[in-house]
């Protein structure tokens, strides 16, 4: 209805004048006439490319890709400064605030996750996948909002992004919240209803090929069917052909070209001869007369244990047979006394053999010529030490060798005499050589399995060394075909498992 308004104090209202109003009224109907039509053609098309969109991404089976598709293409349905699709990177996960990633984001091919724009919107995006729902996040709507949270985040998400409005849509499927597709734009209340009808299907559309997606990945087979599918279409007979002659080379080559085969392990430098001392009492430590890597020799003291009860049990012994031995003298003519007497004079005599063994043990001797390598040493004055405590380590540091811990399953291939390379890590891009001179009979048990140690000497300036420099060996054991040297583990594996 088109309404007019004649004043009071006009003329009269005269035909002409309801003529140019009818014909008013008709320009305006053909005018709303044509801007539905506009409107609905708009919708129209809007709709189809959401259609479109749909069907492009249905075909994919790459989550990445199926998200940037949507992203991009969004742009050309809804008018939007920037869109983004965030996805939950495990649906079971208890905090799911924290296993959220942002997947893609239009107009952008690489995403520096590390930036502040990029976790001003993961955070964002990880409240409103925890806070399942539709959501529409504007200035008002932070300033009205009673979650502290919430207004720390937006206005973060404000200040970083330059964003005046963003829309997030949770991407659903059945029960299950996959993640969150947002638009955002540089102008705040920009959106229609329209809009939020068209965001709810890109939505939809998004959920359902991303979940496609994943439970195709979950299918090795459908993958493998994939790839024969690709290979159909994009091979020709002859580039069959000539692939099949390549693979057939390869596989000739696997076995019948042989290549140098190299065993390792992990690598130490150690002394040919080192000796342990250990307490052979429960004493304190009353004196060290070595510091950290002093040389000793032979009978040399080491430290001395506190032997002051020894000593006074020793007089007392000594004290009890003078008088077990004044005892004897005077029961010469009773033979039972006597013989009793005598009894315990053999007792006192093996006591003071013993408390002698004991006096020497608090001797703590060199049992070779040697360097101390116990570190701090000195700090086990007036300590108590307990029975099998260790208290030092001496090494002869002139004689120096190579032991290396070659794994269990490898250790069929190592002989005597073998060459090998071995780098220090104190002198790294410096290879060494020797040889394997001697092998352990029996495995030690090391992180990671059990191991035998190989032992090679150090002939090249081995006073350069220190006891306990590491590195890594690999000896060399001779030519195996090229296929066995990539694909040893594979095979050792099935010849243990399978006979």
């Amino acid at each position: 209805v088109l309404l007019y308004r004649w004043g009071p104090n006009r003329r009269s209202f005269r035909r002409d004048n309801v003529y140019i109003c009818q014909s008013l009224s008709a320009y305006v109907s053909v005018y709303f006439a044509n801007y539905n039509f506009r409107q609905s053609e708009n919708r129209y098309q809007r709709l189809s490319r959401v259609v479109d969109i749909g069907r492009e991404v249905a075909s994919l089976l790459d989550p990445e890709r199926i998200a940037y598709v949507i992203v991009n293409r969004a742009l050309e349905v809804i008018q939007c400064d920037r869109a983004f699709i965030a996805l939950l990177r495990s649906p079971e996960a208890k905090d799911r605030s924290k296993d959220v990633e942002v997947l893609a984001i239009s107009r952008l091919d690489e995403i520096h996750r590390g930036s502040a724009q990029i976790q001003a919107l993961k955070r964002l995006s990880s409240w409103a996948v925890t806070n399942a729902g539709d959501w529409y996040f504007t200035e008002e709507f932070m300033k009205s909002s009673d979650d502290e949270q919430l207004k720390s985040l937006l206005k973060d998400y404000f200040e970083l992004t330059g964003m005046k409005g963003c829309i997030a849509v949770s991407l659903r499927h059945g029960d299950e919240v996959m993640g969150v597709l947002a638009l955002e734009s540089q102008q705040p209340h920009t959106y229609s209803a329209v809009d939020f009808a068209l965001i709810g299907q890109l939505a939809k559309i998004s959920a359902s090929a991303l979940r496609s997606a994943s439970e195709h990945r979950a299918l090795p087979a459908l993958k493998l069917l994939e790839t024969s599918l690709w290979l159909k279409r994009h091979l020709t007979r002859g580039k069959v052909l000539i692939w099949m002659m390549l693979l057939a080379a390869a596989v000739a080559a696997m076995v019948y070209v042989e290549v140098p085969f190299r065993v390792g392990g992990e690598c130490e430098v150690a002394p040919v001869t080192r000796r342990y001392l250990n307490s052979a009492l429960e004493a304190m430590v009353k004196e060290v007369l070595v510091k950290e890597g002093e040389l000793v020799s032979l009978d040399d003291l080491v430290m001395q244990l506190d032997d002051r009860d020894i000593k006074a049990a020793l007089d007392d012994a000594k004290h009890r047979l003078k008088v077990s031995e004044l005892r004897m003298a005077a029961l010469v003519r009773e033979v039972a006394a006597y013989k009793i007497a005598e009894a315990e004079n053999l007792r006192i005599q093996k006591e003071i053999e013993m408390l002698h063994r004991q006096l020497e043990r608090t001797r703590i001797i060199a049992p070779i010529t040697g360097t101390v390598m116990t570190p701090r040493i000195e700090n086990l004055r007036n300590k108590e030490v307990q029975k099998g405590e260790l208290l030092c380590e001496i090494a002869d540091l002139n004689q120096l060798v190579l032991e290396t811990a070659i794994p269990e399953s490898l250790i069929s291939y190592v002989e005597v005499g073998q060459p090998l390379n071995f780098v220090i890590h104190s002198f790294p891009g410096q290879t060494m050589e020797s040889k394997v001179e001697s092998m352990r009979l029996k495995s030690e048990p090391r992180q990671g399995g059990n191991v035998f140690v190989v032992t090679s000497p150090l002939d090249s300036n081995p006073h350069r060394y220190s006891p306990g420099m590491q590195g890594w060996t690999k000896v060399s054991v001779g030519k195996r075909p090229v296929g066995y040297v990539l694909f040893r583990r594979v095979i050792d594996y099935f010849r243990t498992r399978v006979f």
